[in-house]
C-alpha cells in the first residue's frame, strides 16, 4: 500500500508504532490512513474515550511533558469502537490527555470499529509473525 501524504507525515513520526487489538498489532500510520479515507473525523465526548496501552505510564512525567507539546488540535485521533462497547485510541493518548487537560470535552477523532479493522495494516498476526505484502506465495 502506498501512503499519501498525511500518511506519510505519521510514517516518518511514527515508524513502527504499533496498535494492538486482540493480540494483533496494526502499523499506526496505514490505520490512521485508513480512517482518514473511510470515516468522517467527528467530535468524540472525551469521557467515552479508553486510552491505550502505552510504553509511557499515562499521567507519568515523561507522558505529561510529550502531550503538552503536541498539537492536539491539528490531526484527528483515531480510535476503535470495540465489540465490548468500548471506544479504544489506536492513536492519540496524548493529545487527548492535552484536549482533557485544557478542560475540553471533545476531540476530533476517527471511529474505526473493531469488526471493520484493515488486514492490509496488520503487522503482526498475534503469533509472533510480521506480515510482508511484498511475499509471493
Amino acid at each position: 500500500m502506498k501512503l499519501p501524504p498525511l500518511a506519510q507525515v505519521f510514517e516518518s513520526v511514527f515508524h513502527g508504532q504499533v496498535y494492538t487489538l486482540n493480540g494483533v498489532g496494526y502499523d499506526v500510520p496505514k490505520l490512521t490512513y485508513y480512517a482518514e479515507e473511510t470515516y468522517p473525523a467527528i467530535d468524540i465526548p472525551l469521557k467515552d474515550l479508553t486510552m491505550s496501552k502505552s510504553d509511557e505510564k499515562h499521567g507519568s512525567k515523561e507522558f505529561k511533558k510529550h502531550a503538552k507539546k503536541v498539537k492536539h488540535k491539528v490531526y484527528p485521533i483515531v480510535t476503535v469502537s470495540r465489540n465490548d462497547g468500548t471506544l479504544q485510541i489506536a492513536d492519540g493518548n496524548h493529545r487527548t490527555w492535552k484536549a482533557a487537560d485544557a478542560g475540553e470535552l471533545t476531540i476530533k477523532g476517527y471511529i474505526i470499529p473493531e469488526d471493520e479493522m484493515p488486514a492490509d495494516a496488520i503487522v503482526d498476526d498475534g503469533d509472533g509473525h510480521e506480515q510482508d505484502g511484498d511475499e509471493e506465495e
